[in-house]
């Protein structure tokens, strides 16, 4: 997660990663007559720790039944 100021400075609160990630802004404005941007926080998701928490939880099943024998030829 980061913040980027109007003044394009950066503080960065992890890791900041440039692959397999998910990135999404979300700008934080003023509103008083007008709008005016502030800053803009840059959420982050790793699609490996993703990945890695499906696939831990997923249902393990197993291809192969016990009351079938299925041959590919």
């Amino acid at each position: 997660m980061s913040i980027r100021d109007d003044s394009n400075q950066e503080w960065h609160f992890d890791e900041y990663k440039k692959t397999a990630i998910i990135e999404r802004p979300l700008p934080s404005i003023y509103t008083n007559n007008e709008n005016i941007p502030v800053a803009t926080l840059i959420e982050q998701a790793d699609l490996n720790v993703i990945y890695d928490h499906l696939d831990n939880n997923a249902p393990k099943h197993s291809v192969y039944s016990s009351s079938f024998n299925i041959c590919h030829y």
